[in-house]
């Protein structure tokens, strides 16, 4: 049998008009620096629009979150804020948790100045928040980076929170297990964490930085149960945390109290102070 004309012209039109299509992708491409699969050097903020608590305005307390995917709730299908702010339910006129944590982030990615800091800083000032909730460490101890420089760079973002008049309160991070899953995650990535632990606390001066949550970092290491991957907190273990938090926080906040009653301008040292 003879094949008519018309047979074979659909199929290389169409043929055709996808050639013209992906060329016409390539040069879109080439023009703005996109790339497949390609991922961002740093990692992206997420956007500002209020989720549930952002701006609760009959809320007393209002926490606002830094961190990394830990406090972001990577593995878990809660964040710990969430758990932090059921926790604290019952203080008169309820808390409303910010969550501006960005996963892989580091202490450098929350420079002052940086789009990371920057976004989450106006976020916190448009939901009015007082207080100022870090948790970072992993992923500095996952890039290698020396307890001096950790130091510098969460001591910068410490003064930018407190002069922009925020509390901020620094919680130590939790460990990970060595070996599990990830091949960054070892004995030496686990010994570097540790070494931030002393270089944290010594940024605490019970006024405008306060020690928060300092059981994590052991409880963890003796759980890793609570670690779905070993490094990122599960269902259980992220309410954990969160429960942590908000039993560190609530520390904090009766600290304040019995100063104002016993009429001290700033709060306690908070160096040395244990959560019960």
């Amino acid at each position: 049998m003879g094949t008519e004309p018309g047979e074979a012209a659909g199929p290389l039109r169409r043929r055709g008009w996808l050639a013209l299509l992906a060329m016409a992708i390539g040069l879109i491409g080439a023009g703005t620096g996109w790339r497949v699969w390609s991922r961002p050097a740093t990692p992206v903020p997420p956007d500002l629009t209020p989720r549930p608590g952002d701006l609760d305005g009959h809320a007393a307390v209002r926490v606002g979150f830094i961190g990394d995917s830990i406090t972001e709730g990577y593995g878990s299908d809660r964040p710990p804020s969430e758990s932090f702010r059921d926790a604290l339910a019952d203080l008169p006129g309820g808390v409303a948790v910010v969550n501006r944590a960005v996963g892989g982030s580091s202490t450098a990615d929350w420079l002052p100045g940086r789009r990371t800091f920057d976004e989450a800083e106006r976020a916190f000032e448009r939901a009015k928040v007082r207080y100022v909730v870090v948790t970072l460490g992993i992923n500095d101890a996952r890039g290698h980076r020396p307890a001096a420089e950790f130091r510098a760079n969460l001591a910068a973002i410490v003064a930018a929170l407190t002069k922009a008049g925020d509390r901020v309160v620094l919680n130590l991070p939790p460990a990970h297990e060595p070996g599990r899953s990830s091949r960054w995650a070892d004995a030496e990535t686990l010994a570097l964490l540790r070494s931030y632990l002393p270089e944290i606390r010594s940024l605490t001066d019970g006024r405008g930085v306060l020690l928060g949550d300092t059981a994590a970092f052991d409880y963890f290491r003796d759980h890793p149960e609570l670690l779905r991957d070993g490094v990122h907190p599960g269902p259980a273990g992220a309410a954990f945390l969160g429960r942590r938090w908000a039993a560190a926080f609530r520390a904090v906040l009766d600290r304040e109290r019995d100063d104002r009653a016993a009429g001290k301008g700033g709060g306690r040292d908070g160096e040395g102070h244990e959560n019960p």
